[in-house]
């Protein structure tokens, strides 16, 4: 980290993820974006899919 002194704010980095996940492994894939902090945006489901999109920090 660079001196603090001139620095007036951190910010975390953060994702958009959107994920493309058979049926199966949905619900690890879920669990494995809960813990790291993730927030749910959307779920949508295209056939034997589904589609996740996450907010990751």
């Amino acid at each position: 980290m660079p001196d603090l002194a001139p620095v007036d704010h951190i910010e975390e980095p953060r994702i958009k993820a959107t994920i493309l996940v058979p049926d199966e492994y949905l619900g690890d894939v879920l669990k494995l974006c809960q813990d790291r902090r993730g927030i749910q945006m959307d779920l949508t489901y295209a056939g034997a899919r589904a589609m996740v999109v996450y907010d990751c920090r």
